[in-house]
Order: C-alpha cells, then sequence, then structure tokens
C-alpha cells in the first residue's frame, strides 16, 4: 500500500498514460487527488480531460479532481503534440463528464483543497511546479518524484526541459526539497515505447498508441513516455538507481537511472 497519492498533471497525452497507469493499480492507494493544472494545455482544458479521463474507470470515492483554473499560472497550447483535444481524440466527447453527476467523480476548486491539505505520502508532479510549489508550501509529502529537468540531453523549451521552462523560478525552489527527478536523461532503449507493438485493448494502451503515432509523425525515434515513467519508479523503484546531479542552472537533482536492457 502506498496510500495517498497527490498527482499534479497536465493534460497532456502523457499525463493521461500516466494516470491510467495509476488508476489500474488503484488497490495500492488509500485515496488519490489530481490536480489538473496548466502546461500542455490550458487549466481548463487540463481539468476537462481529467475528468473525462476518471469518469473512464470505477474509481468509487477513492479519486478526487482538483480545479486549479483559480490559480494563476503560465501554459502553453500544444495540440500539435497532444491532439486538439490534449487526448489525440481517443476519449469522445460524450465521456465528458463535466456536469456534476451522481456517482461521479468529485471535483473540488484548489483554494478549498488546499485549505484541508495537510501532507500525503507521496506527492507526484508531472506538469509544470507552479501549483506543485504552493502544495509544498503547505506541507511536505512523504515522498516527492517529479518529472521535470534535464542534466545532459537536448533541451525542448526554450532552452530548458518544458515542465522546467513554463515557471523555472517555481522548479529551482521545487527542487531544493528531497526529491526523485525523471529527467530527460532518464530515458533509455529500455524504456522506448517504439521498440515493440502495443498489442492490449486497454484505454492505456490506445492513448499509448495514439502518443507513439504522433511522435513519429514529428521524427521522435525513440519515444519516452516521461511521465509514465515517473509513475512506473513510484510502483516500481527497484527499476532505477539514482545520481545527484547539477544541470545548467546550477539546481541539484536527484536524477533517476532505469537500470533495464538497452541504456
Amino acid at each position: 500500500m502506498i496510500g495517498h497519492l497527490v498527482m499534479l498533471c497536465d493534460y497532456g497525452l502523457d499525463d493521461a498514460i500516466a494516470t491510467c497507469h495509476v488508476f489500474e493499480n488503484l488497490k495500492k492507494f488509500s485515496r488519490i487527488d489530481i490536480l489538473a493544472v496548466g502546461g500542455n494545455v490550458p487549466p481548463a482544458v487540463s481539468l476537462r480531460n481529467a475528468r473525462t479521463l476518471a469518469a473512464r474507470f470505477d474509481l468509487g470515492r477513492k479519486v478526487t479532481v482538483v480545479d486549479t483554473c483559480g490559480v494563476k499560472q503560465n501554459w502553453e497550447e500544444l495540440y500539435h503534440i497532444h491532439g486538439a483535444d490534449g487526448m489525440g481524440g481517443v476519449l469522445a466527447p460524450a465521456d465528458n463528464a463535466l456536469a456534476p453527476a451522481d456517482g461521479g467523480v468529485r471535483c473540488v476548486k484548489f483554494r478549498d483543497w488546499i485549505r484541508d491539505y495537510e501532507g500525503c505520502d507521496v506527492l507526484l508532479s508531472l506538469g509544470p511546479m507552479t501549483v506543485t510549489r504552493k502544495v509544498l508550501k503547505k506541507a511536505l509529502p512523504g515522498k516527492f518524484i517529479f518529472m521535470g529537468g534535464n542534466i545532459a540531453a537536448e533541451t525542448n523549451y526554450h532552452g530548458y526541459e518544458f515542465n522546467e521552462g513554463v515557471d523555472p523560478k517555481a522548479y529551482a525552489a521545487c527542487v531544493k526539497i528531497p526529491h526523485k527527478a525523471v529527467t530527460l536523461d532518464t530515458g533509455s532503449r529500455g524504456l522506448d515505447i517504439d521498440r515493440d507493438e502495443i498489442t492490449g485493448t486497454s484505454l492505456k494502451d490506445d492513448l499509448t498508441r495514439t502518443y507513439r503515432e504522433l511522435c513519429r509523425s514529428r521524427g521522435e525515434i525513440p519515444c519516452y513516455v516521461w511521465d509514465d515513467i515517473a509513475v512506473r519508479y513510484m510502483l516500481r523503484p527497484a527499476d532505477f538507481d539514482e545520481r545527484i546531479c547539477a544541470d545548467a542552472n546550477g539546481n541539484v537533482i536527484n536524477r533517476l537511472i532505469y537500470k533495464g536492457a538497452g541504456k
């Protein structure tokens, strides 16, 4: 049992894949709070995608979606990467769960959620760090895992890794907290989703196939689902080594290194 998980996601196909991975392991968690933040898409689109995705699973009362639209934050509109709806068109509009529904996933405003927040077992940050910083200021988690940053790989957003570059000040503040980081250097051929056929029929498989095809169309080979790698670490930490590194901006990062074949 991992316990209480707080996830921050900027939905995004990669965030959707990572969330499906978490939902497929629902029994490992006592409670899951999903903070839909801006980044790959605006906060309102991220919120819609979080609720639409959650509606596809039988989650009981274990999951709460948190609306961060009232928080000042930066974002991009990366629909050329994630599809016109942010999730590759995999989920039909009829799946949308925006209306308060009987038996639907609970949704609360960030201001109400943070007022009552007293910490969690794992804080998993998969988007820009603006809201992550606010959560860390309120209470520290048992373990802080994030996807973001870069040591030596080619950058992908104005000289930064994307999640760092959207709010570099918030990122620099957050990495001062003890953490485990999936960076652009964590990928290895053992995590490349372009290597093998994806033959499953789950929602996670459908999203992963779509993500891979979009990567191929842009010539991004090998192809890594960075956010899902962070979930893999959370569920199977023995698959990874750790190394303390300093990046070009002076941030000290406890970088995760996958131990699988084909490094």
